[in-house]
């Protein structure tokens, strides 16, 4: 297997900028790394967030001892806002990813 499949494989399956280090492209590498990273911060972060803000707006239901169905924990999370960051983490991991994988499979040595 040459580089450049290698290296589209690792940044397509594995985690993006994996296959540039492969290929010897260390700065690259480093930067699409962090910014996958950064994206996937920004996703456990709102996740996180979000959760929290549920089991506030439930608490008082959950301290009084009333079963809570899926229904309503769903319908309490569907009203909560969104937020720049709720849209910003999923889009800078997924072009991320796609940038990584084009980058080992175009500017790689065949």
């Amino acid at each position: 297997m040459n580089n450049r499949t290698k290296g589209v494989l690792l940044s397509g399956l594995v985690f993006p900028g994996l296959g540039q280090f492969i290929q010897g492209r260390n700065k690259e590498g480093i930067i699409f790394v962090l910014a996958a990273v950064l994206g996937l911060i920004a996703i456990t972060y709102s996740f996180v967030h979000k959760a929290i803000i549920i089991l506030d707006k439930l608490r008082p239901q959950l301290e009084s001892g009333v079963q809570l169905n899926a229904h309503e924990i769903i319908k309490t999370a569907a009203l909560l806002p969104n937020n720049l960051i709720d849209t910003i983490g999923p889009i800078l991991f997924i072009a991320c990813w796609l940038a990584a994988t084009v980058n080992a499979f175009f500017v790689s040595d065949p």
